[in-house]
């Protein structure tokens, strides 16, 4: 028998992970409690640096552009910047256009049985005898012949009924932490 998780067993899970909460919290505090505090003068750290080795670094230059590339092809930096052209609104509808141009729309025809033929981009659903969820199927005429592409029926005969689970009790879900 299957189980799911009830009220009780989520106020369980509630209480396990405040404790655990309070477990990190403390630790962390206990933690803190041991850090390094900074030196007037010094940071975290005693070590002086050379005059020469600071002059070195006061000179050098932060953040700066190399090299930027758009679309494989690079692009001029000047003065640390660098303009990137992008298109229009106009430009992206003109290629979404284009790219939607050779789609065509499909319909729906329901039929009492398949035609000799079909039309393309049409699905046709035909009726079927007898039933009350799965009245239909549906096809598509494909390469000059008669796809079918799907049924209405649903099978939920794999799923589990209500009455085949059982509540999770506390004691398991204190043994899944354990």
């Amino acid at each position: 028998m299957s189980k799911f998780l009830g009220i009780a067993a989520l106020n369980k899970i509630g209480e396990i992970v405040n404790g655990k909460i309070s477990a990190l919290s403390t630790a962390m505090t206990t933690g803190l409690e041991k850090k390094v505090d900074t030196v007037a003068g010094k940071g975290l750290s005693a070590v002086d640096v050379s005059t020469a080795m600071k002059t070195k670094w006061d000179a050098a230059q932060v953040n700066v552009i190399e090299k930027i590339t758009h679309n494989g092809s690079a692009l001029a930096i000047t003065s640390k910047g660098v303009t990137l052209t992008t298109i229009t609104d106009a430009q992206v509808q003109a290629k979404i256009t284009t790219a939607l141009g050779g789609i065509t729309k499909v319909t729906v025809q329901v039929v009492d049985a398949k035609p000799a033929t079909g039309v393309a981009n049409v699905i046709y659903f035909v009726k079927k005898t007898g039933g009350t969820d799965d009245v239909h199927d549906e096809y598509m005429w494909i390469a000059n012949k008669w796809e079918l592409i799907g049924s209405t029926k649903v099978d939920l005969s794999g799923y589990w009924a209500k009455s085949a689970l059982t509540e999770i009790t506390t004691a398991e879900v204190e043994a899944a932490f354990a």
